[in-house]
């Protein structure tokens, strides 16, 4: 197993805004593996669909199939903050095997679909 990449960030430790290209808005993946974070702002995790002019752009955007796996966290606001649109939700989010400790609130989960947890604890607790 790699090491872990050692974190400092200002809002999140991953983030994806809704400024899709015509290309890019057809379809999103992604995987953020063997990460330790110290302290975010906001979210571990943030996809925000309504992010700036929100649904008014030419192109809509899709997220789906996001992996998160062994990833653990010191202190968050939230440990995923997720915002998708009704006719474009966030789709089969994984996460498996991560800690997210000193997490002051619970999850914002907007139009996600398919969201799992295998062997995830946010506060010592299994999510």
């Amino acid at each position: 197993m790699p090491s872990a990449a050692a974190w400092t960030a200002r809002t999140s430790a991953a983030r994806c805004a809704s400024r899709p290209t015509p290309s890019a808005a057809a379809s999103s993946s992604g995987w953020r593996c063997d990460v330790a974070v110290g302290q975010v702002a906001e979210a571990i995790v943030t996809a925000d669909f309504d992010y700036e002019e929100g649904d008014t752009g030419a192109f809509t955007p899709a997220l789906r199939d996001i992996h998160v796996a062994r990833v653990t966290s010191k202190k968050s606001k939230y440990a995923f903050l997720l915002k998708g649109y009704e006719r474009s939700p966030i789709a089969n989010v994984r996460v498996a095997d991560c800690t997210f400790d000193g997490v002051e609130n619970p999850d914002i989960l907007q139009n996600v679909k398919n969201m799992t947890f295998t062997n995830a604890r946010v506060n010592g607790k299994l999510a």
